[in-house]
């Protein structure tokens, strides 16, 4: 059997399966067996409403195909993207994937800096390493988390 399951505060189709059984989900989530005749449904098509599935206008369903480039949540209450860049936990998401990345970074150029290191690459490599290793201490504050731009290694 086909089944959807949905969001129960607005309809939201959060994923679409075929099983025997029809799975358990969360308390906020429903799920609920597709109908025959429901083949091509997603969330870009299809919202719940009353129990009922059905189909979003055409151009909304436009809008739901063009998602941003950055963490939004389709809100069924305005049939628009809500952007979620400025929501706690999805910065605090993206700023410990960002010193995740800097960690790894920082320890793969930690060779750089030894005085024996500094002394074999020279003054000018040296400084070009350390202020590599400055930008990547500096990453958490750019001011687009979302969009980091790293800096490069020297060669």
């Amino acid at each position: 059997m086909k089944y959807v399951v949905c969001r129960i505060s607005d309809g939201e189709i959060c994923s679409v399966g075929e099983s025997s059984a029809l799975p358990d989900c969360p308390p906020e989530l429903l799920v609920v067996e597709l109908p025959q005749g429901f083949e091509d449904i997603s969330f870009e098509t299809h919202r719940l409403v009353n129990g009922e599935l059905l189909p979003y206008p055409d151009a909304v369903v436009q809008i739901k195909q063009q998602r941003p480039p950055y963490p939004a949540q389709w809100n069924n209450a305005t049939l628009s993207w809500q952007d979620l860049r400025k929501h706690p936990d999805v910065r605090q998401g993206a700023l410990a994937l960002i010193r995740e990345r800097r960690d790894q970074l920082l320890l793969e150029s930690d060779w750089t800096d030894t005085v024996i290191a500094q002394q074999r690459l020279g003054e000018a490599k040296a400084a070009a390493w350390q202020a590599y290793r400055q930008a990547l201490r500096d990453m958490p504050e750019q001011d687009d988390i979302f969009n980091p731009v790293w800096p490069e290694a020297p060669q």
